[in-house]
């Protein structure tokens, strides 16, 4: 695992995510970045299938993260969000979708597997993407084929449209650009994202 994609701070957090290892997995931008050391990412973004109640998770957090201090700015059914130490946004979900692989057990935390994180940035280019999603989806691709990919995405979430998911990969107009910190010889432009995602859907589908 790539974990200088984490700063002190971060890495330093590490120990206090095991208290809530055996119910919520990470996944993400920041779980993929651990995997393959392509980028910096500072969010952490928990999952578990299971509802749970916002309140009580922050009294636990509250507990483990001492003595950081804690900022609640999401409290809503089966969703909390958190800010550590002002600078660490930590979220957790319930997010009823199957698991396409098994979690990848570290320390301190499971996290899921290159698979159900491809398929999960498929899923939110649709609704709003950001660079940092086409980034996530080019080195992804890198490493499992678009077909595969897409065949994993229809037995997550059997609802797609896999024809809009296609066009998605493709619009770029309203893409936010978020700023992206590569690792070292890791950068990539986002022309050079476009062409590649231009010849990957190309292979298989005519637009």
């Amino acid at each position: 695992m790539h974990y200088d994609i984490l700063d002190s701070f971060r890495r330093d957090l590490l120990p206090a995510f095991g208290a809530f290892k055996g119910e919520f997995y990470l996944a993400g931008g920041t779980a993929l970045a651990l995997q393959l050391g392509h980028r910096d990412s500072f969010d952490f973004d928990f999952f578990k299938k299971e509802d749970f109640d916002p309140m009580a998770l922050w009294k636990r957090l509250e507990k483990h993260f001492v003595p950081h201090s804690l900022q609640m700015i999401q409290n809503e059914r089966n969703t909390l969000s958190v800010i550590i130490g002002e600078k660490v946004k930590l979220s957790f979900f319930s997010y009823d979708y199957p698991m396409i692989e098994p979690l990848l057990p570290e320390p301190y935390l499971n996290m899921a597997g290159m698979l159900d994180i491809g398929c999960m940035k498929l899923s939110a280019i649709i609704a709003r993407a950001t660079l940092k999603d086409y980034v996530d989806l080019y080195y992804i691709l890198h490493n499992i084929t678009l077909p595969s990919l897409l065949e994993k995405t229809a037995l997550k979430f059997s609802h797609l449209d896999q024809n809009l998911v296609l066009k998605s990969l493709l619009y770029f107009e309203d893409v936010v650009e978020d700023p992206v910190i590569f690792k070292k010889d890791r950068d990539i432009s986002w022309p050079a994202i476009q062409d590649f995602l231009k010849k990957e859907v190309g292979k298989i589908y005519r637009l």
